[in-house]
């Protein structure tokens, strides 16, 4: 076993909130760091292990996806950060900004606009 050992008012901690709060903010106050809290959450199956998504999921996924962070998604999620993107990336959510701005853009330019 690598580093510190739990206590158990950490894993409680951990339990009470995760999902609730930010992974920076249960670092923070826990004083570990992000691959061990993730780890922990993996062991204490906090974190879905699941290919199937909820209709409320890719709802979430869908309204914040550029407006939050990846590791606050995984975090309200319960999945991995490599999860949000995969199924962002399926979804078309991830590419959805870039296609925004290139609508944008060429709106500017029939407008007449200076890009």
């Amino acid at each position: 076993m690598n580093g510190k050992r739990w206590k158990y008012w950490e894993e409680y901690y951990l339990k009470k909130n995760w999902g609730k709060i930010t992974v920076e903010e249960i670092t923070t106050h826990l004083g570990r760091s992000k691959k061990a809290v993730e780890k922990k959450c993996n062991e204490l199956k906090l974190i879905r292990r699941s290919n199937y998504w909820s209709p409320e999921d890719e709802e979430y996924m869908q309204k914040y996806y550029h407006k939050l962070s990846v590791p606050n998604i995984a975090l309200k999620l319960g999945r991995t950060e490599k999860a949000v993107r995969t199924h962002a990336s399926n979804m078309g959510v991830a590419k959805s900004i870039g296609l925004n701005w290139i609508i944008k853009k060429q709106r500017e330019l029939k407008a007449g606009k200076v890009i």
